[in-house]
């Protein structure tokens, strides 16, 4: 059971590394006028985000361990 813990806590600390290049991203889209998402790519930066919430949030408490 050990092993498994470790490697949701992996994936979700890629989960938090991308989360904040979401921001940058915007910012590129906004400065060129463009369409910041489509329908989908909204729905994926929203759950990619949430996501990194509750990693953060499970890290925090406790439940996982970032290592």
């Amino acid at each position: 059971m050990k092993q498994k813990a470790q490697s949701v806590s992996a994936r979700q600390g890629v989960e938090e590394a991308y989360a904040p290049g979401i921001l940058f991203y915007v910012w590129a889209r906004r400065e060129t006028n463009q369409r910041v998402f489509h329908p989908v790519e909204a729905g994926l930066a929203v759950a990619l985000v949430a996501a990194g919430v509750a990693a953060a949030y499970l890290i925090w408490n406790g439940s996982i361990s970032p290592l």
